[in-house]
């Protein structure tokens, strides 16, 4: 399932070129607003995000103690343990996936191509980095979902979701 046609390729790279823009414009405001006008704790989830960017990890989160946590991919330069985010201390973890195997999951959710009828519904997903999953909520059956289920396994956790479209699939 994670071979993708060179159609499905071409499709990817038009819609990640499309989200790119709006990404790096996200990030070019929060690199100029900092320190800005920002409180303390929304500095501080800047400064992870901007780490986490600026050294390919998978995202962040806060955990019990309110400390955030920064998912590096599996095969990341970074170590895991303690980062001084100028002055504030944030956790950097490992993930037990590769940014790749991420991307190709949220790749063929994207695409909606694992079984005939998987356009029919409704999709909703993102890289979760507190569980190092993708978390997905669908209005597909289960006959729809299996296949999907059975090619990402532990990566994946789909939920079923009476959603109704409200325009261009996520």
């Amino acid at each position: 399932m994670n071979d993708f046609s060179d159609e499905e390729r071409a499709e990817l790279a038009e819609l990640h070129a499309a989200r790119a823009e709006k990404h790096q414009a996200g990030m070019a405001a929060l690199r100029n607003e900092l320190p800005g006008s920002m409180r303390p704790g929304e500095q501080t989830g800047a400064l992870a995000t901007l780490y986490c960017e600026d050294n390919g990890g998978l995202g962040i989160y806060l955990d019990d103690t309110a400390r955030y946590v920064i998912r590096m991919p599996v095969d990341s330069a970074v170590e895991p343990g303690m980062v001084d985010l100028e002055g504030t201390e944030a956790t950097v973890e490992r993930s037990r996936y590769s940014k790749a195997e991420i991307d190709t999951i949220l790749d063929t959710l994207l695409l909606r191509r694992w079984h005939p009828e998987a356009r029919n519904y409704v999709y909703a997903f993102t890289y979760d980095a507190k569980t190092d999953r993708v978390d997905a909520d669908s209005s597909a059956p289960p006959e729809v979902i299996t296949p999907l289920l059975e090619s990402f396994a532990e990566a994946l956790e789909v939920r079923f979701s009476p959603m109704r479209s409200r325009g261009a699939p996520h």
